[in-house]
């Protein structure tokens, strides 16, 4: 007869704590990991594609959002651009320069002195069209309305002269002096806007939350970030309709100045920017923002620069243009 093999209470209790143990340890791996993975995304942020409706030449409407793989990094991108800003005030090239960039399919952006103030110039012309194209979504016909031009004496001192002027004594659409404003930047055409309807110099800025400062008022200073948001909005059509949002941003395209952005990249890309320019004495401001339309990889670019020398600082946003483009280039030929 066989004996029934007896194991020890003790041995029988070990083997439970074991797996008990045991159990307790798989739980508190799972836990663990989980906390390890939810901080891995946390510090990686989430990534989003956007959804657009398209058939439009320059806006590109946001329908929705939704997440996606992750798409290649601008790599250093930042670095290289800072690098390249610091050499230049290094070498008494500016004395102050500012950029923001926004990858306006995916959103990545960055900048670089954003909190810098600047004198805008000219570019307070885009705030104006979009405030006239506001109004013209609920009375079409304000832009059928003309005014007429008389010259006056100014001592504003222009660096870039408008190809196309005004000729006193005659009339002119308000849809015709808003095209001359932004394709010549026309200084009498902004000016007589403006004088029609003193709303339209600061309105658009007030609602988008923008600096603003009011048409009797001293100039005040901008950052190129809160300028930069004009072109996002656009571009977004979220502020004016589509059909006026598209109108805005071929208007841009059509632009008189081949200097800037737009020496900075090849002829065949398409770009809708405004330049502005002032002087203070001594002291020079140009600046560039725009949209530059890198197949399926928009960006939206935005110079600010300040200094001693107009044809200095127009070299400054030409190479800063040139090198964003063949970043932007060079990751989207690795994609």
């Amino acid at each position: 007869m066989k004996q029934r093999l007896q194991y020890p209470i003790h041995n029988r209790r070990g083997k439970y704590l074991a797996l008990l143990l045991s159990f307790i340890v798989g739980i508190l791996s799972g836990i663990s990991g989980q906390i390890l993975l939810n901080k891995y995304l946390r510090n990686k942020g989430p990534t989003f594609q956007e959804i657009r409706k398209g058939g439009y030449a320059f806006i590109s409407p946001l329908i929705d959002c939704e997440t996606q793989e992750v798409m290649p990094e601008l790599i250093n991108f930042r670095k290289k651009i800072a690098d390249a800003v610091r050499r230049l005030l290094d070498n008494k090239e500016a004395l102050d320069i500012s950029i923001y960039f926004r990858d306006l399919n995916n959103g990545p952006s960055f900048s670089i002195n954003e909190n810098k103030g600047f004198s805008p110039g000219s570019l307070l012309k885009i705030p104006v069209m979009m405030a006239y194209f506001k109004k013209a979504e609920t009375d079409p016909d304000i832009l059928k309305k003309t005014l007429t031009y008389q010259a006056k004496p100014t001592d504003n001192v222009v660096f870039f002269e408008p190809a196309q002027k005004l000729k006193s004594g005659e009339s002119y659409t308000i849809e015709e002096l808003i095209r001359r404003m932004i394709i010549y930047s026309d200084n009498e055409a902004a000016s007589l806007l403006v004088e029609n309807d003193k709303t339209t110099f600061s309105s658009v800025q007030k609602n988008l939350g923008i600096e603003y400062w009011e048409y009797d008022q001293p100039p005040g200073t901008m950052r190129d970030r809160s300028y930069a948001s004009l072109f996002r909005v656009l571009f977004n059509a979220s502020y004016l309709n589509a059909a006026l949002s598209e109108k805005a941003l071929e208007l841009l395209s059509e632009t008189q100045f081949p200097f800037g952005l737009r020496a900075g990249v090849p002829a065949e890309i398409k770009v809708a920017h405004k330049f502005g320019e002032r002087g203070e004495g001594l002291v020079l401001y140009l600046h560039d923002c725009g949209i530059i339309y890198y197949p399926r990889h928009p960006y939206l670019l935005c110079i600010m620069t300040k200094g001693g020398s107009m044809k200095s600082l127009d070299k400054i946003i030409q190479e800063i243009s040139r090198l964003v483009y063949e970043e932007v280039d060079r990751q989207a030929s690795a994609s």
